[in-house]
């Protein structure tokens, strides 16, 4: 074989490839268009639906703007008005709502210990360890003027 043929040869395998590559980007835009227009027809789809979705049902009443619930502190004075008052009403033990909103808003550390105590015994048979944590309430609130009753009901 000599250089003209090699030549030759070598130049029909390369427009072979091209045939073939050629042949691999038509398939490629065929399935490139195929999506395109798949792509078209589910938005087309979408906007029908919207649209009919808007035009067939009431407009939704507008929602009244509730307000955020605002944290409120409890200084010593107020978290023992609280307290005094839960106790007076439940006949001498303080329910756990009122304990539980004591420990979250009250700024007082001494306060707010005594009431988790309270809070742990609550549920417990034995009432001496409740009073003596309702003690420690009643010293702490007894230096604000508010007297917490004892000796109502079970304690």
């Amino acid at each position: 074989m000599n250089e003209a043929e090699c030549f030759a040869s070598e130049a029909q395998r390369y427009a072979d490839d091209a045939i073939r590559y050629a042949d691999k980007a038509v398939r490629y835009a065929k399935i490139a268009r195929a999506l395109a227009l798949t792509s078209l027809i589910a938005a087309l789809v979408a906007i029908v639906l919207l649209l009919a979705a808007c035009g067939t049902s009431a407009p939704a009443p507008a929602a009244s703007p509730s307000p955020s619930p605002t944290f409120t502190a409890l200084s010593l004075h107020d978290a023992c008005r609280v307290l005094r008052d839960d106790i007076l009403a439940n006949g001498g033990t303080p329910d756990r709502a009122t304990l539980q909103r004591i420990i979250g808003h009250s700024t007082d550390g001494h306060l707010i210990t005594a009431a988790k105590a309270v809070r742990r015994d609550l549920g417990k048979s034995d009432g001496l360890a409740m009073g003596f944590d309702l003690s420690l309430m009643h010293y702490d609130c007894s230096s604000t003027g508010v007297q917490i009753p004892t000796g109502i009901g079970s304690v």
